[in-house]
């Protein structure tokens, strides 16, 4: 954008050349500053465009980092569960061998 300010300073520094015939310095000048502002929005859309895929990519992957942590709650309170149980079998029996 700083380019297009530039180029619009130019075109008001030349008012000259305005009112010279056949002279096509400002209609270039104003092409070009069209051409920009129109390479600009089409940046501008392109990044806007590809947000809402990148927010789905990034929605798909923690959805899956969501599943694997899951899975590992899961086998933890299995291992645990199995933990505890053979605690408790092994409290018994040293109760019993008490008694």
């Amino acid at each position: 954008m700083k380019g297009l300010s530039k180029q619009l300073s130019e075109i008001n520094e030349k008012p000259s050349n305005v009112m010279m015939k056949n002279d096509s310095c400002l209609e270039k000048m104003i092409v070009k500053v069209v051409k920009n502002m129109k390479n600009s929005l089409l940046h501008k859309i392109e990044l806007l465009q590809a947000k809402p895929f990148d927010r789905e990519t990034e929605k798909e992957n923690l959805k899956k980092q969501l599943d694997i942590l899951q899975t590992e709650l899961n086998t933890e309170k299995v291992v645990n569960r199995e933990a505890l149980s053979k605690e408790k079998y092994s409290n018994r029996e040293a109760i019993n061998e008490l008694e």
